[in-house]
């Protein structure tokens, strides 16, 4: 069976790579391609960078900010005040909420794929984006 040959570790190692390169940076590709981690990743995962920035760069491209406006960094949205956002409109089926703002960098690292707006509508979401 091929999968006795995957070095599970190694992969682990390189999806956190990829992970930290992409919160770190803040999907700036000019600063991901001079940080030294880049050079650390193999081939898949480079272009697994590069596949998630195009889709990031289309994202920003057809909804971003406006002139002059602010251009949105993954992970800005973190703050405290989130953790407190319980309103009931939020649930899904779960139960559980999922403020905007989170809901917001899901749905810009993932392309503005509709099927990550956890209820909230793409203006919505492109106004706390452009935040």
């Amino acid at each position: 069976m091929a999968d006795d040959n995957i070095d599970y570790e190694y992969e682990d190692a390189q999806d956190d790579l990829v992970n930290g390169l992409l919160d770190d940076c803040h999907y700036d590709r000019e600063e991901i391609e001079q940080d030294e981690r880049y050079e650390q990743l193999d081939d898949a995962h480079q272009s697994e960078v590069d596949c998630v920035l195009q889709e990031y760069e289309a994202c920003i491209e057809e909804y971003g900010p406006e002139e002059g406006e602010e251009r949105f960094h993954y992970g800005s949205f973190d703050s405290d005040e989130d953790d407190e956002d319980t309103d009931e409109d939020d649930d899904d089926d779960s139960g559980e909420a999922l403020s905007l703002s989170d809901a917001a960098d899901i749905y810009a690292s993932s392309g503005c794929d509709e099927d990550n707006q956890f209820g909230y509508t793409h203006e919505e979401l492109m106004d706390e984006i452009r935040k």
